[in-house]
């Protein structure tokens, strides 16, 4: 490490740095408020490995420029290993009402799965590839970062993956957007098909940050078995949630159309229903609900009644194409 005293520049190279946030050597004092934008440190600074509280993170490089004593940029961020990539640029600018911090990051997963674990959210996800654009504001310097002032907004796009089964936490609310929470409906049961996961082509959302709370009115989830769609918000700081989902079961791609009514003469006339129709029974067994209470302990609130649909079913689609193939004499019987 070279510190320039009189450029106050911080030049480092290192193989490994660990931290521990809780086995600090010192602590910056109010009096001497360290760093300080009256005279910003320009740092230049590179990490083969850095661990941090047992995590390892990964390469690191930090590059930061001051234009003037009220403004210190930073000019790059990127923290680099196997799994992912995140970089980030931004600035820490000093005004009359006191100082702002600003970063514009991307963050490009690779691996969601070892990413996932690496965090700490295990068992969350497997496979997957994502990425993230955003940017972040907070009150204050850049080394005063908190979740409970964060502010900004950002997308997420990812690809071709599975949410596993419900766990504890805040895997017990990715499970509830899964269909082995559909109630069963008519003679169909989702829980023997979809139990293990809900396997995913895409999931899309633009998502805003506002003092710990993340909100979207634009989340969706498509994958073979069904489309999610959900809004609402979710407090990171209280563990808590309330959302509205809505589940679009395909089901004609996904399941035998025979269960539907116990006899081929049913089935079929469904599936033909299916066709002419254009899947009206993905509409129908459409599922809305609201998941509200904590992570470890959500409330799930239907807004369907399931006879209505079965009701439905039965008079739009079952008799109808029963009779139609009935005239037809469509699998009667030879002999009779």
């Amino acid at each position: 490490v070279l510190w320039d005293l009189n450029e106050n520049s911080i030049t480092g190279r290192f193989n490994k740095l660990i931290f521990n946030s809780e086995s600090q050597l010192g602590k910056l004092n109010k009096k001497n408020k360290f760093p300080s934008l009256s005279f910003p440190i320009l740092l230049d600074v590179k990490i083969d490995e850095v661990v941090w509280n047992d995590k390892i993170l990964g390469k690191l490089e930090i590059n930061s420029s001051n234009k003037n004593t009220r403004l210190w940029t930073i000019d790059n961020l990127t923290i680099i290993n196997p799994q992912h990539i995140f970089t980030a640029d931004g600035e820490w600018i000093e005004t009359d009402a006191g100082s702002m911090t600003k970063i514009d990051f991307k963050w490009k997963v690779d691996d969601l799965e070892k990413t996932m674990y690496q965090i700490g959210y295990p068992n969350l996800v497997k496979k997957g590839n994502a990425r993230f654009h955003g940017i972040a504001n907070w009150e204050g310097s850049p080394f005063n970062f908190s979740t409970e002032q964060i502010t900004g907004n950002f997308s997420m796009d990812i690809d071709k993956g599975e949410i596993l089964e419900a766990k504890p936490g805040i895997g017990r609310l990715f499970g509830l957007l899964t269909l082995q929470n559909l109630p069963k409906r008519l003679s169909l049961d989702f829980s023997d098909l979809f139990s293990k996961g809900f396997i995913f082509d895409s999931i899309n959302a633009g998502v805003r940050i506002n003092s710990g709370i993340l909100s979207s009115n634009n989340f969706k989830m498509s994958g073979p078995a069904a489309e999610v769609l959900m809004d609402g918000e979710v407090d990171i700081m209280e563990e808590t949630q309330n959302l509205h989902v809505t589940v679009k079961p395909f089901v004609s791609d996904s399941l035998s159309l025979a269960a539907l009514a116990g006899g081929p003469l049913a089935g079929a006339a469904a599936f033909i229903a299916q066709k002419v129709l254009k899947d009206p029974l993905n509409k129908v067994l459409t599922d809305e609900y609201q998941i509200t209470g904590t992570w470890d302990e959500p409330i799930e609130i239907n807004k369907t009644n399931a006879e209505e649909l079965s009701e439905l079913v039965d008079e739009e689609i079952i008799e109808p194409s029963d009779s139609v193939l009935e005239k037809l004499n469509i699998f009667k019987n030879k002999n009779e």
